[in-house]
């Protein structure tokens, strides 16, 4: 009679075979895991906040952008609300002067921030609080992205140079004029920042963004060739509200 030869076992399917590691790994293990219990809690923490980091890391880089446009629109509405705040004080007869009677004197109101078809623009905004009308202002607005914060030194050089500036246009002898309570402001759009670069470096970056301003004016009290001068420094970093600099935040007098 003929030898019947062995048949070889089929190989399972590819599923039948996972299935079966599976099982005898949760059959094996299972007594490991009735037996710590606490290590088991401590694992699943440990795994969870693994997967919350990173999906909230995930997250913070796809609405970042989203985020800090409207921390922007913010800062802007709200230098807005100062401006209109001042005109409705203007237009109802609100006493706004804290000034001496006979001097103009521009105070800040606001530097609402916004984007110029890709580049950074500023407005600055100033009200004549004194009693009489400011004549003839010349004024300098300028911004600047820097790595680190100025010294007074360098502020100072900045300062100095918009004074040499001014020069120029003192010759014209402007003699329009912001009567008191009037708002007068100007805007400046840059032509190497733009606005990629302070969501870049400044929202989401290390560097710091500086507003200088700078206004020099006549009124009818002052003796030839003495102006007054309102100066401003101030810089922001993060998404931080603006801070003012140690030095040239102030209102006085000029030759």
């Amino acid at each position: 009679m003929a030898e019947i030869p062995d048949i070889e076992e089929p190989e399972a399917p590819d599923w039948i075979k996972s299935y079966r590691f599976i099982w005898h790994h949760i059959k094996r293990e299972g007594s490991v895991v009735r037996g710590a219990p606490g290590a088991i809690i401590l694992a699943v923490v440990i795994v969870g906040a693994i997967e919350y980091w990173f999906l909230g890391d995930r997250y913070e880089d796809r609405y970042s952008g989203q985020i800090s446009g409207l921390q922007a629109t913010i800062q802007d509405q709200q230098a807005m609300i100062q401006y209109q705040d001042a005109r409705l004080g203007m237009i109802a007869g609100k006493e706004t002067s804290t000034a001496t009677v006979g001097e103009a004197r521009f105070r800040l109101v606001g530097l609402p921030r916004h984007d110029m078809d890709g580049h950074y623009g500023v407005n600055a905004y100033f009200q004549n609080i004194g009693s009489v009308a400011a004549i003839g202002d010349v004024h300098t607005l300028k911004s600047e992205i820097v790595d680190k914060t100025l010294s007074d030194d360098e502020v100072d050089k900045r300062f100095a140079s918009f004074e040499k500036g001014e020069k120029v246009m003192e010759k014209l002898d402007v003699t329009s004029q912001t009567q008191p309570n009037d708002i007068e402001w100007w805007t400046q759009v840059s032509n190497t920042i733009r606005s990629n670069d302070v969501d870049d470096q400044i929202n989401h970056g290390k560097k710091l963004l500086y507003t200088f301003v700078r206004i020099k004016y006549r009124d009818d009290g002052l003796p030839k060739g003495k102006w007054r001068v309102t100066e401003v420094c101030v810089f922001t970093f993060g998404m931080s509200a603006d801070h003012r600099c140690a030095q040239h935040n102030f209102i006085g007098l000029s030759n």
